[in-house]
């Protein structure tokens, strides 16, 4: 798979389970709320401020996330589920 984010977009490939601690694998079906976990698969360069200046993007392929469930746009490649959304929608990165 070979797809590169614009700008400040980011790609990321959904979770399916959670294991837990205790051993207890929580499907992907299994409604934890409001946030999702992902991990980046790939980042955009950064969009431009008002001065022309490229932006710093903060998450890096390999990170996992925390991001809205209605955040973004799903797609579905080679059968795997992934969203596209802005970095500014991600909500916390995990594991720091």
């Amino acid at each position: 798979m070979d797809i590169k984010p614009f700008f400040d977009n980011v790609l990321i490939k959904l979770e399916k389970e959670e294991k837990r601690e205790s051993g207890l694998v929580l499907p992907e079906s299994a409604d934890m709320g409001y946030l999702v976990r992902g991990r980046i698969e790939a980042v955009g360069e950064g969009a431009y401020n008002e001065n022309g200046i490229r932006n710093c993007i903060s998450v890096f392929p390999g990170d996992r996330v925390l991001f809205n469930r209605n955040s973004g746009d799903e797609l579905d490649i080679d059968g795997e589920k992934f969203v596209l959304i802005c970095e500014r929608e991600i909500r916390a990165k995990l594991g720091v």
